[in-house]
């Protein structure tokens, strides 16, 4: 029998009120999502996506990425901003084809197939951690890797990869900030959680658990805290726990199935 949109089977999220802090441009998929389960959704973006601070080391270093025997992404953030600065010196994606491409999980390496590019190494386990063990196979000694990174990021990939002899050039990216409170949308956003009973809170980042905490005022932060979470990743699920957060749910990827799959799962074994 098809389900209908009347069915309870077809909405297990129905009158569920779930909070995610993803960068604004990356809100649509996961919210649509949640929506079309019956999710009641806030978004409050507790990060902003900006470019690097000085935009010259990433350009040198794409002047010739066939100099690089790899080049390592740790987001898709990253893969957007090294496109980006291909197509502002008039260049291609296939510029990387040349250079073995590893991708720290599967949402960056689908972001890196939209540009027409393959992954070549995709770690089973998303980390930093399980993206260096993947590499290990890879004879790096005495080559050129290219990490394009966060400004903020962690340091694990490059400093594992120069242990073993590679010659590692990381880069800044792009840089990621606190949003305004000023922005009219997130004002209305914590006025709507102001009013609201939470039943989740989503973050893909602990940027986005350590900026949230800042955005809140006080009575707004230790009701959010009463919520339980869901934290992308061991990393972030430490420092939502750090801060103070019950989490409930551990995706194994940063794709949206895999994030819906978790709250799902979740809230039907409540």
């Amino acid at each position: 029998m098809t389900e209908s949109a009347g069915n309870p089977a077809s909405r297990p999220l129905e009158g569920r009120t779930i909070l995610i802090t993803r960068p604004r441009a990356q809100t649509g998929p996961l919210s649509e999502a949640l929506q079309s389960l019956g999710a009641r959704v806030i978004a409050i973006p507790a990060l902003e996506i900006l470019p690097p601070a000085d935009s010259g080391p990433l350009d040198r270093a794409l002047e010739n990425p066939d100099a690089f025997a790899a080049v390592v992404f740790t987001s898709a953030n990253a893969v957007e901003s090294v496109v980006a600065q291909l197509a502002s010196a008039g260049r291609k994606p296939d510029a990387l084809a040349g250079p073995l491409i590893a991708a720290i999980g599967p949402a960056t390496a689908d972001r890196l197939r939209g540009f027409g590019l393959t992954a070549n190494i995709v770690p089973h386990i998303h980390t930093s951690e399980g993206l260096l063990e993947a590499l290990a196979g890879t004879p790096l000694d005495g080559k050129k890797v290219l990490i394009p990174a966060a400004a903020e990021g962690r340091r694990v990939i490059a400093e594992g990869l120069s242990r073993r002899g590679a010659d590692v050039l990381e880069v800044e990216a792009y840089r990621t900030v606190r949003p305004s409170l000023a922005d009219p949308d997130i004002r209305q956003a914590l006025d709507e959680l102001a009013r609201s009973s939470l039943d989740l809170a989503v973050f893909a980042s602990p940027s986005a658990v350590n900026n949230l905490a800042e955005i809140l005022d006080s009575s707004l932060r230790e009701r959010v805290l009463q919520a339980p979470a869901a934290a992308i990743g061991p990393v972030t699920a430490r420092a939502a726990r750090l801060a103070g957060y019950r989490v409930v749910a551990e995706p194994e990827g940063q794709t949206v199935d895999a994030v819906i799959s978790s709250i799902r799962k979740y809230f039907g074994n409540k």
